[in-house]
C-alpha cells in the first residue's frame, strides 16, 4: 500500500523487498524469519489477507518460545 518492506521466509530462500504493488506468499507450515520497512525514512504499509480452512491454527510458537 505504501513504501516497503523486508521479508524472509523459511522456504523461499533469501530476504526480498516488496514495493507498491506487488505481493508476497507465505505457503503453509512456512516459517515468517524475518520482516520490517525497508527504509529508514519513509513509512511502510501492507495489507495483510489470511484465508485459512475453518477450524485452522494460524500461528505457532518459534523455536525456544
Amino acid at each position: 500500500l505504501e513504501g516497503s518492506i523486508y521479508t524472509k521466509i523459511s522456504v523461499q530462500g533469501d530476504r526480498k523487498t516488496y514495493t507498491v504493488g506487488q505481493m508476497l506468499y507465505e505457503q503453509p507450515g512456512a516459517t515468517h524469519e524475518e520482516s520490517g520497512n525497508a527504509s529508514q525514512t519513509t513509512p511502510a504499509q501492507l495489507l495483510a489477507m489470511n484465508l485459512p480452512k475453518k477450524g485452522a491454527t494460524l500461528t505457532l510458537p518459534g523455536k525456544g518460545a
